[in-house]
């Protein structure tokens, strides 16, 4: 995990002189699918290597799976290990979607601050690890939620809330951002 964080610093570190700021909404997703950023050919140029992909334990998913959500029966899904990290009541590490297509942000890692609603205020940093449907200057921020959750965590055919949102049940969220 401190891994992690030090690689998301890092690549920060050597990335933020390069970054423009920007407005954007956030927004919150998870579904239990294996992230876009988990195919070698959706990474975008710099990107070391696909972000991992799980069983339905939550242990490294077998070579050669197929993604849950794509193939019924499928047997690689998103790591609960992507939940939100918080680190104090004002800042958290995550990861998120964003952008239009994979091939264009994944890996990447973004900075910003809340400027209204509950988290005003507070920051985040966030590796992008999917894409699809976002804007270039929108994050869907990865709270553990939705459909392919029925495959992975026995989750009702619904879900356990809204599929682009977040849980309805705080007690369903893994960690709550605020």
């Amino acid at each position: 995990m401190y891994s992690l964080l030090y690689a998301l610093v890092s690549i920060l570190v050597l990335a933020g002189a390069v970054n423009a700021q920007t407005t954007g909404i956030t927004t919150m997703t998870w579904d239990c699918c294996e992230p876009a950023c988990g195919y070698t050919s959706n990474l975008s140029p710099g990107a070391v290597g696909p972000v991992k992909s799980c069983n339905q334990q939550n242990g490294p998913a077998a070579a050669g799976t197929q993604n849950a959500c794509i193939t019924q029966g499928g047997q690689t899904f998103s790591c609960s290990t992507y939940q939100p990290i918080i680190v104090n009541n004002t800042f958290s590490y995550g990861f998120a979607g964003h952008g239009d297509t994979a091939t264009a942000t994944c890996c990447m890692c973004y900075e910003f601050t809340w400027t209204s609603g509950a988290g005003e205020g507070k920051s985040m940093i966030v590796q992008a690890i999917n894409a699809g449907g976002i804007t270039a200057t929108d994050l869907d921020i990865y709270t553990p939620d939705y459909n392919a959750c029925t495959a992975q965590y026995g989750a009702p055919s619904g879900g356990w809330g809204r599929q682009y949102g977040g849980a309805n049940d705080p007690s369903r969220s893994f960690q709550r951002l605020y």
